[in-house]
């Protein structure tokens, strides 16, 4: 991790909430958010898009598990180590 992102995994509680926006394919993935909102709107965008139902996964992992990455403004968290709750469909954007 850079300086930065250091930092800002220093500020993280022992345990961090964290969301992933999904399909049933990938729902195992290493990449998280720390905003639901923005988790889920991964899988509704265009460079994300797949065949099936868009899901929204929150778990919480051990900040000793994972780490920050900085990606423009956007602060992503790597973990394999997520225990994560059961998915929940996203709906359509618009409703």
């Amino acid at each position: 991790m850079t300086a930065e992102e250091q930092s800002l995994w220093e500020q993280l509680p022992l345990v961090v909430p964290v969301y992933r926006g999904c399909y049933w394919e990938n729902v195992d993935g290493l990449a998280w958010s720390l905003v639901p909102g923005l988790a889920s709107s991964f899988p509704l965008s265009a460079e994300f898009r797949q065949e099936g139902s868009p899901l929204l996964v929150s778990g919480d992992v051990e900040r000793e598990s994972c780490i920050v990455k900085l990606n423009g403004r956007r602060v992503d968290i790597i973990s394999c180590e997520v225990m994560a709750g059961q998915p929940v469909q996203i709906p359509p954007r618009g409703h």
